[in-house]
């Protein structure tokens, strides 16, 4: 008994000296306390601008377990670097909030989507982003809105493992990932749980919302992203490793931009405001970190940005035409 426990207690010195005296099972224990059931729907958000990257890889399913392997190891630093998950929240939450969503998206569900803006341009954006690039040799030019893919990618996956009525499904996630994030917002002006799930699920349903939820359209998918930098930004006083976050909160801001390059009305105000929160703690933050973050943000808004430039000299062809005094055929 006693050789037994000696084994074991050498054996776990030695683990420990071999990662520099990082304690494994503690340090596995805390990245688990920050997993969510919502990293699921980030994971293919990080697929959606990643896959981007891939598109030099003349192979599809190469470049697809690639993407896979980066999407899952970039969500792993994203958990292990921020404090606290988005809680999935308790039955009475899902009871009150969850419910009428689900039944809303279940009563249109049977009813396929013919939306003008879908059939026009994102089935289409989604066909070719999901296997190489936008523009491929002979294709037609410029079709018909060539905007960047990303939201298109995250559509497609769902699209092409659940079919086309249930693909839709991803929207239902991102509004309940929403209301979720709504609830934490609302955590500390509305005391009693009853009436804040009643105030998030008034939030949620507005008619626009509920209109969005059975289309493929991209709209709805950067709300939680958009909301969660929210709430990083208004707790940030509060958040004890402040340099990681600001990285958090361009991540989220560069994803949701990515997915709708309008997104940015809401985006810049919200970079200001971290901006100052961020000169305020100046003495936690180090410039490193703030580079970083920059960086971070750029990152899902590069390779399409660097695409369109090559093929039209604008990074945001077509919506730059105006500004940039450049004709449509050109």
């Amino acid at each position: 008994m006693g050789i037994k426990f000696r084994i074991r207690r050498i054996v776990d010195t030695n683990v420990q000296r071999i990662v520099g005296g990082y304690d494994l099972r503690e340090g596995f224990r805390r990245f688990c306390l920050k997993v969510s059931w919502f990293d699921l729907i980030l994971v293919v958000y990080l697929a959606g601008f990643l896959r981007q990257y891939f598109w030099i890889a003349s192979d599809n399913p190469t470049a697809w377990i690639l993407t896979g392997l980066f999407s899952i190891l970039l969500l792993a630093l994203v958990i292990r670097t921020r404090e606290m998950p988005t809680p999935l929240g308790p039955p009475r939450f899902w009871l009150i909030v969850g419910l009428p969503l689900v039944l809303m998206y279940v009563i249109r569900l049977p009813f396929p989507d013919f939306n003008y803006d879908v059939l026009n341009y994102h089935l289409i954006n989604t066909e070719r982003a999901l296997r190489g690039w936008p523009m491929g040799p002979g294709d037609f030019f410029p079709g018909v809105l060539l905007v960047n893919p990303a939201p298109d990618i995250v559509d497609g996956v769902f699209r092409f493992a659940l079919g086309y009525r249930l693909g839709t499904i991803i929207n239902l996630l991102a509004m309940l990932w929403a209301a979720a994030i709504i609830n934490n917002l609302l955590r500390r002006y509305v005391y009693s749980e009853t009436l804040r799930y009643i105030c998030v699920l008034f939030v949620v349903s507005t008619e626009h919302v509920l209109f969005l939820l059975n289309l493929y359209m991209v709209d709805l998918l950067a709300l939680p992203l958009m909301l969660e930098a929210t709430h990083q930004i208004l707790r940030f006083d509060e958040i004890r490793r402040k340099d990681r976050a600001i990285v958090h909160i361009c991540l989220l801001l560069g994803l949701s931009t990515a997915f709708k390059l309008t997104n940015l009305a809401f985006a810049l105000p919200l970079i200001l405001i971290a901006a100052k929160s961020c000169f305020s703690h100046r003495d936690g933050i180090r410039f490193r970190y703030v580079a970083l973050a920059g960086l971070v943000f750029l990152m899902p808004i590069l390779p399409f940005c660097l695409y369109m430039y090559v093929q039209t000299g604008s990074p945001i062809f077509p919506p730059c035409l105006v500004a940039m005094d450049m004709p449509a055929e050109s």
